[in-house]
């Protein structure tokens, strides 16, 4: 196709005498067409390997936005209470997590933007303190009432009602952060 619109071109502009095309092929010209096509090659195929790699690059940051998900997930278990340790634990493992995706994403040198998207500090600890905070002094002042805050019993802690919803709030909050950070560097 583009060898027929180029004859067509050709015959266009020497029906007008536009341009003149010597119709002599030398050496010289022959390496300079070998040259301009082998330099576009290997240009091309630069590029091509380039691109290659960074869409592997955020592969790998979405697949690690992947497992950042299954944590949250694994936190999301608590939220009607468990093993204070267990809970304590899947925090921290959760908090490790964002802040290993974080650096990496500094380490490559992402946008500030991207930084600030993966950025679950705040979210992680008002999941936290809803999950583990058990104010004793309330405990005991309303210790008779239908709606208790949240109680720890050899190291099992239940949640009260209100801590249950926001905590689960809180965690919804948390997996949409983590689906817009999964869009921000999939559209870098």
């Amino acid at each position: 196709m583009g060898s027929l619109i180029g004859f067509i071109a050709y015959a266009i502009l020497q029906y007008y005498n536009a341009l003149h095309f010597d119709l002599t092929v030398t050496l010289g010209n022959l390496l300079q067409a070998s040259a301009t096509v082998i330099v576009g090659l290997l240009v091309a195929s630069y590029f091509a390997r380039q691109t290659q790699a960074d869409r592997k690059e955020k592969d790998i940051l979405l697949r690690h936005l992947d497992l950042l998900l299954d944590v949250v997930t694994e936190v999301e278990k608590f939220k009607d209470g468990g093993v204070l340790t267990e809970i304590t634990a899947s925090l921290k493992k959760l908090s490790m997590k964002c802040k290993w995706i974080n650096d990496l994403l500094k380490d490559l040198k992402y946008p500030q933007a991207a930084l600030d998207q993966t950025r679950f500090d705040d979210q992680i600890k008002k999941i936290r303190k809803l999950a583990t905070e058990t104010p004793i002094r309330q405990i005991q002042e309303h210790a008779n009432k239908a709606r208790l805050d949240s109680e720890v019993r050899d190291g099992i802690i239940r949640l009260a009602e209100e801590k249950k919803a926001l905590l689960d709030t809180e965690i919804q909050k948390l997996k949409m952060r983590v689906l817009k950070s999964q869009i921000c560097i999939n559209r870098l």
